[in-house]
């Protein structure tokens, strides 16, 4: 078995190929790493041409790469990665988008789940049905755009939710 930093670096490799995938015959994002820099977020996500200067979002990138990686079935299956309480509680003060990206090492797929303002209790798993594919990445940038020009300063509500 990889070390747990090998595993990590894989899957903030795989994270990066995912979020700037082309769709549509165009590319929607690029990132920056933040790594070690920034306590608990990996990556910096910049929308391309959005209406609202610099519009950007925040990513823990969390690796599943057990053989029971997955839990459940159809509608309720969800990749098992976890989100402390201590570090949702300080994600859900940010203000601005904020979301959690569980990676399957062995598939190379990603899924997404918002960390939405407020926030105090962390998880244990996220949905597969908000796989990181090019639907996911025209409703995300979509929403962080629509973020952005309301600058409410708070994330309630995602298309990711559930």
């Amino acid at each position: 078995m990889p070390s747990a930093r090998i595993v990590g670096k894989r899957g903030e490799n795989l994270f990066r190929v995912l979020i700037t995938q082309w769709c549509g015959g165009e590319q929607w994002f690029e990132e920056t790493f933040d790594g070690e820099t920034a306590e608990g977020l990996d990556f910096t996500v910049y929308l391309i041409d959005p209406t609202v200067f610099k519009a950007c979002f925040r990513v823990q990138v969390k690796t599943a790469v057990k053989a029971n990686r997955y839990s459940g079935t159809g509608g309720d299956r969800k990749i098992l990665v976890r989100l402390r309480q201590e570090d949702a509680r300080k994600i859900g003060t940010m203000a601005m988008p904020v979301y959690v990206v569980g990676i399957d090492v062995w598939s190379g797929e990603g899924y997404i789940r918002p960390v939405l303002s407020g926030t105090t209790k962390g998880f244990t798993g996220i949905s597969t049905r908000f796989r990181l594919n090019c639907r996911a990445i025209r409703k995300l940038w979509q929403e962080v755009e629509e973020f952005w020009n309301q600058r409410s300063g708070r994330f309630h509500s995602s298309e990711f939710e559930g």
